[in-house]
Formats: structure tokens, C-alpha cells, sequence
């Protein structure tokens, strides 16, 4: 039997907020030397974890939720978090074949620098470190240039579905036992 060393449960918001894209496949027909081919438009959005946005989250059970997301009182505050809007969004690509590279359609984001608070909680009986948001590393692909910006902004915008579930009482039953 393995224990649970660490366990972050966050609202979907936390990881993006944008709730309007519907994903759709898409495919080209005609790639190879006869033309055989199909190419799919699979896309796979890559989130960053709250492992990787956060410090203090590892060895602890942490709930993120919200700032006006209501709790009850077996939870503690243990940090205030603060995700921020980036300055342009990713609309569009273009996958240039011949080059293998992809080129990104960037827009300016109407909503840049708008903000969304968060709390991140512990059962009150459970120890562990306070935890705020970290800086993250951004490496273009493209180039071999990183650039390290605070996990508040990003300038990608992921893709999600917030479920209906209530986080609250999942913690509280799966965690508290």
C-alpha cells in the first residue's frame, strides 16, 4: 500500500477561467506522396498544476477554492493566491510543415490585468505551510529563451470544463476519514 504523500484538490477556475471555447476535431485530407494521408487537428491543451503554480502545497492536503466560495468550519485559510489575465491570448495557429514550427495568433486580451482571487485551505487539524503563488518559467519552444514571470500571469490561455461537483464536501469526506 502506497500512502498519499501529497493531494491538491483546486476549482477549475484556478487553472482558467475562460468557460465559452467549445473544442471541435478537425482534419485535412491530402498529406503524403499519394495524398493518402489525414492530418488531425487533435489539440491537447497541457495545464500547469497547482504543484507548479503554488509553494508549500507538497506533503500537505490543500483545497483551493474561490476567495468568495463559501466553506464551513472545519477548513483554515493557509494563503491567498492571485491569478492575473495576460496581456495578449492565443486565438488561432498555424503548423508550418516544411518547418515543423508552430506560429501562434496572438490577440490583445480585453480583460489583461484583471485579476482572480483564490484561497487555499487545510482541515483545521491538519498541519502543513502557508502556500502562495510562485514564479514559473516560460520556455518558447521555438527559441531556446526562457523568460521567469510571475504564475499570476501567463500568456496562455488553457482550456477546461468546470464540473458541478462540490469541492467542499469532497475534501471533507475523502480527507477527513
Amino acid at each position: 500500500m502506497y500512502p498519499v504523500l501529497d493531494l491538491v484538490v483546486c476549482h477549475g477556475d484556478f487553472l482558467n477561467a475562460d468557460h465559452d471555447y467549445i473544442h471541435k476535431n478537425r482534419s485535412v485530407k491530402g498529406f503524403g506522396s499519394y495524398g493518402g494521408f489525414l492530418s488531425g487537428n487533435r489539440k491537447r491543451y497541457i495545464a500547469p498544476t497547482p504543484f507548479s503554480l503554488t509553494v508549500g502545497v507538497a506533503h500537505n492536503r490543500t483545497l483551493i477554492l474561490p476567495a468568495d466560495f463559501p466553506t464551513d468550519s472545519r477548513f483554515r485559510s493557509v494563503g491567498e493566491l492571485v491569478r492575473e489575465e495576460p496581456e495578449q491570448l492565443i486565438v488561432g495557429y498555424a503548423f508550418v510543415r516544411r518547418a515543423n514550427t508552430m506560429l501562434p495568433e496572438l490577440v490583445r486580451n480585453p480583460a489583461a490585468g484583471a485579476k482572480r482571487f483564490f484561497r487555499a485551505y487545510r482541515l483545521k487539524d491538519a498541519p502543513g505551510d502557508q502556500v502562495s503563488m510562485r514564479a514559473v518559467e516560460i520556455q518558447d519552444e521555438e527559441s531556446s529563451e526562457s523568460i521567469t514571470r510571475p504564475a499570476t500571469t501567463h500568456r496562455f490561455q488553457m482550456i477546461q470544463n468546470v464540473s458541478a461537483w462540490n469541492p467542499v464536501r469532497f475534501v471533507s469526506q475523502k480527507l477527513a476519514s
